[in-house]
């Protein structure tokens, strides 16, 4: 089972879509998605991260991020586990605390006894036909005051939810909130106020920030404190009324809920207030979600449409419950609409104790597992190869034999653990048949009337949106062009990116835009283009393999011993790179193995940068910075030894060329000082950021690769038929000419990129050519990890490790008489090395380097992994992607 230290790669595992409005995942997100989802906006097609996940090729991810643990899933039988399990599973002591202030202990924010006593009481109104009689009344739909006219100029989604909130509150209140001019009622917009700060608290992934602007009344939690104050002291006067009414007509009706409650016996103001209000937040976006994307799809699909008109014509212009019973085709378009849409996405429960899910999934007690509708409901094993459709037909059967046109429709339920829409189990949604009568009486009402015409242009999809969207992340190569590319000069490292890494990475070339960075490519480029620097790499790597690297890793095979394969790789980028970019030899790859003062200065410097990242709120780090304090300390330190450091090595640099003018100038730092570029900062800056460059980004590649290779002997086999005729340590014309070689390196990048996620912001509006709108400021993210899955790019096949989808045979393509030749792939498709005018200066470096690793250790020794088998490593990213707990292996010695 995978799993992932980056929640972008989690979430953006098998992105199959152009661009993503990105949303963090946090405990408790369920409730915060079921306020939020209705705020439902027209635009490009753009799917959130639920849709992604419903692309992850395995049922149960585990996220780690901070200090919180997220078992994501969505495996029927593992939905089935978690919402039997009452007495192990509970809504969790967190999420409850967080929507305390609002729901207090309502049924939707309790456990236990609490829950159960709740839960019986509501059972029982719920069941009776006079509340179901009262529904009908309430939702009758010729009392709404829906017109073309307010229909023009206000959006559909608001028109559903005014009526979602009226219906709930004549259902609970006897409240009225839908009229002509759409009024901003007080309490409706207390409520409202009430729902999005509460909800907001989730959002915050270090949850004192919310706890002491509440314990100091400041800011938002001000007025939510306000809010509920108001709600329930509003509250209060309505049921002080209500008790009235009852007291004074003892034989009164008694149709709204909190009449029935007080009737039954239950006076405690508090408990009344909880539980009625938690069915107002229940009952108020949800069915108002639902059919907001309902009249959508039936916009979208005009036969379907003339299906449910026809089914209607017959009903009453106020169908009562058997009429609306009858509705069996619209009945089974909601349930397609909700299959897609789901009114509450994503929910979860928090372990009581240690479990397993039917999977294997071990689940640790404390952690929160979370379901996904919206994922589950675009699933292929669940739904078909069609599950893109919009297609009521699939719950539904022809009465009779089953087979027969002549008989009418009947529905066939689908099993609730696989469509949890309502949740299922224990807590199952009590108000499901309510639910749909209203939905059905609101569909009936309108389609009898009307024509609903989404106003936005053709081909443009809303998308569900939510309150805390700051960031566009994708995978569609066009856009991906337009962003490194056709619009280069509009998208730029951008300000924050540049002060996280800059006591680190200074004024280097990875961390500067404009003409600065104009100025360091030139130059470099011009160097990276030399003979004489590819000879001097050349004999650098081979120096380093023949003498440093094989003798390691033959006594290892000789003495049976296990190697952590990806530091062995680690320190001989590192003694690559420091040997190229300043022609010094910091000796880590060496028997002992040893923890050399430079390297371990750089890996310090680069894990506390690359950390800064990972800080949802930049105050704290900088704080820990001005106060010199903690790991900003120790950074500080790393900075200035790192500079001190390279200091030295420039004075020696330019004293060696001073002395001797004809010295050859081999290595990066003494072909910018003989080039004239004598300013010390200057040259540190970009010969440390050509340091980072090449240290974990060959390493990371080839860690991946020769796990790989372990796992398809076949290929392993092909590449060894490859470099057999090879010199053992080839020249660069037979490195060239190692073609499967080349195309195996880059298939195994493509399904592990050293860099996985990457990313710009925009310098002003743009638009990209999907016509996602992006604003002034917004960061653009674009992910090789996610478009080397993506099957629209690399087809059905795209899981498999292939290194012929890089190849062809020579001659007329098809013979298999001729040698392999490479093929090529559009940079925008696979930006693994960047594309466009920051394409990687040092990519045929790279692949010189990993070819002659490649050459070097296959020739000698099978790369055996020393952990059992069938057990994956896993993909973990920081500023570039390693292997979780590294790689375990033992070499063994090839006979020849």
């Amino acid at each position: 089972m995978p799993c992932y230290g980056d929640m972008h790669l989690a979430l953006l595992k098998e992105l199959e879509v152009k661009y993503v409005i990105y949303q963090y995942f946090s405990a408790g997100l369920a409730k915060c998605c079921c306020i939020t989802i209705s705020a439902t906006m027209y635009r490009n097609r753009t799917p959130n991260g639920h849709q992604i996940l419903s692309k992850l090729p395995t049922v149960t991810v585990v996220l780690r991020r901070f200090l919180m643990i997220h078992a994501f899933y969505r495996k029927p039988a593992n939905v089935q586990h978690i919402l039997n399990q009452v007495l192990r599973l509970r809504e969790g002591s967190k999420s409850r605390q967080t929507l305390f202030d609002f729901l207090g202990n309502g049924i939707f924010n309790i456990d236990g006894d609490s829950w159960k006593f709740q839960r019986q009481v509501s059972s029982h109104e719920f069941n009776t036909k006079s509340l179901r009689k009262f529904v009908e009344t309430v939702v009758d739909t010729k009392s709404l005051t829906l017109n073309p006219d307010s229909l023009h100029c206000c959006s559909y989604n608001q028109h559903t939810s005014k009526i979602r909130f009226r219906q709930h509150m004549q259902d609970r209140f006897e409240h009225e909130y839908l009229l002509p001019d759409l009024p901003e009622t007080e309490f409706a917009k207390t409520f409202d106020d009430a729902a999005k700060i509460s909800s907001g608290r989730f959002a915050t992934l270090l949850p004192f920030l919310w706890k002491i602007k509440r314990f100091l009344n400041i800011g938002s939690e001000k007025r939510l404190k306000e809010a509920c104050s108001d709600l329930r002291e509003f509250a209060r006067n309505i049921i002080k009324e209500k008790k009235q009414e009852l007291s004074n007509k003892p034989s009164l009706e008694t149709v709204d809920l909190l009449s029935r409650f007080l009737s039954s016996g239950h006076s405690d103001e508090d408990f009344v207030t909880d539980i009625v209000i938690s069915f107002i937040l229940a009952g108020r976006d949800t069915t108002s979600a639902a059919l907001t994307w309902y009249f959508w799809l039936l916009s979208q699909n005009p036969e379907i449409e003339k299906e449910i008109l026809r089914e209607i014509k017959d009903k009453s212009e106020s169908p009562v419950y058997e009429e609306v019973k009858d509705m069996v085709y619209t009945h089974a378009s909601l349930c397609e609409s909700m299959r897609l849409y789901p009114p509450v996405p994503i929910d979860g429960k928090v372990a009581l104790r240690d479990d397993v899910l039917p999977d294997g999934t071990v689940i640790k007690k404390g952690m929160r597992v979370l379901y996904h509708p919206y994922a589950m409901g675009r699933l292929e094993m669940l739904w078909g190869p069609d599950w893109e459709e919009f297609k009521p037909e699939r719950w539904l059967q022809r009465a009779g034999d089953g087979v027969s046109n002549d008989g009418k429709w009947s529905f066939v339920g689908r099993d609730p653990y696989s469509y949890p829409v309502f949740q299922a189990g224990p807590r199952i949604c009590l108000g499901k048949d309510m639910a749909f009568l209203q939905m059905k009486r609101v569909v009936a009402g309108i389609l009898r009337r009307f024509k609903v015409v989404p106003a936005a242009e053709d081909g443009v999809e809303p998308v569900f949106v939510s309150f805390v969207t700051s960031k566009m992340e994708g995978g569609n190569p066009a856009n991906v062009q337009h962003i490194l590319k056709t619009k280069f000069y509009d998208y730029e490292k951008g300000s924050k990116s540049r002060q996280t890494l800059f006591d680190f990475l200074g004024n280097g070339i990875f961390n500067i835009d404009g003409d600065s960075w104009k100025f360091q490519r030139q130059v470099s480029s011009h160097e990276f283009n030399t003979k004489s620097l590819r000879k001097f790499v050349e004999t650098v790597v081979d120096t380093e393999v023949s003498q440093r690297l094989i003798p390691i890793l033959s006594t290892a095979a000789a003495n049976n011993s296990v190697l952590d394969l990806q530091d062995i790789l680690q320190r001989f980028a590192f003694d690559n790179i420091c040997k190229i970019a300043f022609g010094y030899d910091p000796a880590y790859l060496l028997p002992d193995l040893p923890e050399t003062e430079f390297a371990k200065t750089f890996d310090d410097a680069a894990k506390i940068s690359s950390g800064r990242f990972a800080t949802l709120f930049p105050f704290l780090w900088k704080i820990k910075r001005f106060l010199n304090i903690g790991s900003e300390k120790r950074l500080k330190e790393a900075c200035s030894d790192l500079r001190e450091f390279a200091r030295n090595i420039i004075k020696e640099k330019k004293q060696e060329l001073s002395n001797k003018p004809s010295l050859e100038t081999v290595d990066l730092l003494s072909r910018f000082l003989s080039s004239g570029h004598s300013d010390e900062d200057f040259v540190t800056d970009i010969v440390i950021s050509f340091i980072l460059a090449g240290r974990d980004t060959t390493s990371a590649a080839l860690t991946w690769y020769f796990w790989l290779l372990s796992q398809n002997p076949e290929i392993e086999k092909e590449i060894l038929r490859e470099i057999k005729d090879k010199s053992e340590s080839p020249v660069y014309e037979e490195v060239k000419d190692m073609v499967y070689t080349h195309a195996s390196l880059c298939e195994s990048m493509r399904l592990y990129p050293p860099v996985p996620i990457d990313g710009k912001v925009a310098l002003r509006d743009d638009v990209l050519p999907d016509g996602t709108v992006i604003k002034k400021g917004m960061r653009v993210s674009y992910h090789p990890y996610a478009m080397g899955r993506l099957e629209m790019l690399w087809g059905p096949d795209w899981e498999e490790f292939k290194p012929e989808r890089w190849l062809q045979r020579a001659g007329d393509g098809v013979s298999n008489d001729g040698k392999w030749s490479f093929v090529g792939r559009d940079p925008y498709s696979y930006p693994v090395f960047q594309a466009g005018p920051r394409i990687c200066l040092g990519k045929d470096m790279a692949f010189l380097q990993m070819k002659r690793v490649v050459a070097g250790i296959l020739r000698r020794f099978k790369v055996v992994p020393a952990a059992e088998d069938g057990v994956e490593p896993v993909f973990v990213s920081f500023l570039t992607s390693k292997m979780e707990g590294g790689f375990p292996v033992r070499f063994e010695e090839r006979a020849n």
